[in-house]
């Protein structure tokens, strides 16, 4: 009986983590027309970043949607060009809304 109890516990806590996701639009808004040719989204207390989010490069005035699973999170994007921006603790982000960003710099804007 105590063994179905913790399965039931850890269940309802699996569901209301499941529960704590969103869904957050990402838009490359380059002002100097750059495409993103990665894009990696982890939880702020993470080590690493995991797999790459993108299939093909995202173009200037091109967006995606990214599953977020955690209160606070952080993005690494590597530039066409080479460079790499990391914005950090983006965890105010609500569901459906959209980040835009440009080389250096993360803005929320409306969806």
């Amino acid at each position: 009986m105590h063994g179905m109890v913790c399965f039931v516990m850890l269940a309802a806590l699996l569901f209301a983590a499941e529960a704590e996701a969103r869904i957050i639009t990402i838009a490359n808004i380059d002002i100097d027309n750059l495409d993103i040719v990665e894009l990696y989204v982890s939880d702020s207390n993470s080590d690493g970043w995991g797999d790459d989010l993108l299939d093909s490069t995202l173009s200037k005035n091109e967006d995606v949607k990214v599953d977020v699973r955690s209160e606070g999170f952080d993005i690494h994007v590597v530039w066409e060009d080479g460079t790499e921006d990391t914005y950090k603790n983006l965890g105010n982000a609500p569901q459906n809304s959209m980040l835009l960003l440009s080389r250096n710099q993360i803005m929320a804007g409306p969806h």
